[in-house]
Parts: C-alpha cells; structure tokens; sequence
C-alpha cells in the first residue's frame, strides 16, 4: 500500500467519525419533523458511518504498523487478508457494542442498527476492492 492510498483510508476514517458525531450529536437532537423516513435514517445513520469508518482506521493503521516496523508481520491476516480483518475486528467491535446496550440506561438494542453497521463495513470492502483492482491495473 502506498502512502497515497494510506492517506486516503485515513480520510476516509475522518469522513466516517465526522459524519457519525455530526448526526449522533447534532442533526438527531435537533430534528423535529414527523418525516419517519428522515427518522429511521437519522437513527441508522451513525451505525453506518462507524462500520465504514471504523474499517478504514483498521486498515490504514495495520498496513502502517506492517509498513514502517523493522519486522513486518508474517500473518496472511495483517497482509494479503487485511481488508478483511479490519472488516471482522469493526463489525464484531460495533455489534458486541450494540449489545451490550441491552444493558445500559443510554442504549437499546436495535437489529436495524446492525444491519446498517454491516452495510457500511461492507461498503468499506466494496470500495476497497475497488481500488486495490484499480492499483493491480495500473502496474
């Protein structure tokens, strides 16, 4: 992975984690409509966010370690297989979270919320392969 294609994933990250605090903290508190649409979307909207912004923190920070560390790791999962080891760590992270709110006062547990964390680790995956078949093209 280049330090272009790094910067992008941790652009990516910050795109994630911005849009999740923006519609956690400020667009959800403050909407008032009776739209249900706009509601559910307001409601699934951060798990979204934090499965595709979560995936790319994981990639871009284990391809950093394996690229800059005086031994890179021999493990297929931290190189070749990457990608989907970012996706597994966000998504069982992110579920274990939603679940655990079954037992928090803040939380409930809600399967949409899972659903849509999937749809954006899966997202993540989607533009991913994108890219690495672009990168694979072009040498």
């Amino acid at each position: 992975m280049t330090k272009r294609q790094s910067y992008f994933w941790f652009g990516l990250f910050a795109f994630g984690t911005i849009s999740f605090t923006l519609v956690q903290d400020n667009f959800r508190p403050n909407y008032d409509g009776q739209n249900e649409i706009i509601k559910y979307l307001l409601g699934i909207a951060p798990n979204y966010f934090a499965g595709l912004g979560l995936s790319s923190f994981f990639i871009a920070m284990f391809t950093h370690i394996n690229t800059t560390s005086k031994k890179p790791s021999s493990s297929v999962w931290l190189n070749s297989k990457v990608q989907i080891t970012s996706v597994l760590i966000s998504v069982i992270g992110l579920s274990l979270w939603e679940y655990l709110q079954t037992y928090s006062t803040r939380g409930y547990f809600d399967w949409h919320d899972l659903v849509w964390t999937i749809l954006g680790a899966s997202t993540f995956y989607l533009i991913w392969f994108v890219i690495n078949r672009q990168t694979k093209n072009e040498k």
